[in-house]
């Protein structure tokens, strides 16, 4: 069973670290909640590779305008979801799959480009 948060700032503590272990050394940011309206709390990069994450305390928790439409629109770019105990899970196996396969297109990229020169 998920844990209950009475703060979604202890959830969101809690998602960062845990990027923070499956990846070392990978960027997590916190974004600013007054530049654009619903934007996603965190930008993470891994290497190239980048992912939006808006974090709710529980999967009932409220989404405040505009929030729905950025995490479609940064998914469709790249990776973007929102977050909450109970799909936790879920959302990092997502993550994780996302990354891989887009650290070997990239790195086949890389590999491409200097043997075409």
């Amino acid at each position: 069973m998920a844990r209950k948060y009475k703060l979604e700032s202890a959830f969101q503590h809690e998602v960062i670290q845990e990027l923070k272990r499956r990846w070392p050394g990978c960027v997590v940011m916190k974004n600013a909640t007054g530049m654009k309206d619903g934007f996603p709390d965190l930008t993470v990069y891994i290497g190239r590779i980048w992912a939006m994450l808006e974090c709710k305390r529980c999967k009932s928790a409220p989404h405040r305008p505009n929030q729905d439409w950025w995490v479609e629109h940064l998914d469709k770019m790249g990776f973007a979801r929102f977050i909450y105990p109970e799909n936790r899970r879920s959302i990092m196996k997502d993550l994780e799959r996302y990354v891989q396969r887009n650290m070997r297109r990239w790195i086949f990229h890389t590999i491409d480009r200097r043997t075409a020169a």
